[in-house]
């Protein structure tokens, strides 16, 4: 050592380290705060992405059974009805939408 005395009191030297520490905790809880946020956000997205998919599976579900009516084989003597056939073919251009729909986001 030098040989000459620190001006700093035992008190005044802790009420520096006290700070320092302050400071210092302070960091870390902003620190803590963000990474807690960007967690946040991260899970909000991944279940946004999954009600999207439950949403087009569900769509996917309710024009199934329509689809299934377009290839049932019916009586030979009964007539074919236009307007039927035309919702059939809606409801089946509107499975294929969701199909290339889901396509794109996996």
């Amino acid at each position: 050592m030098s040989g000459k005395r620190s001006q700093l009191t035992p008190l005044a030297a802790r009420k520096k380290l006290l700070l320092m520490e302050s400071d210092l905790n302070r960091l870390e809880f902003i620190e803590s705060v963000r990474d807690w946020k960007a967690e946040f956000h991260r899970t909000k997205q991944q279940l946004a992405s999954w009600g999207s998919l439950a949403s087009l599976v569900a769509k996917v579900a309710s024009v199934v059974p329509a689809v299934s009516g377009l290839f049932s084989r019916r009586p030979a003597n009964e007539k074919k009805r236009r307007f039927p056939s035309l919702v059939k073919s809606l409801m089946t251009g509107t499975l294929w939408f969701l199909v290339q729909s889901l396509r794109r986001r996996l």
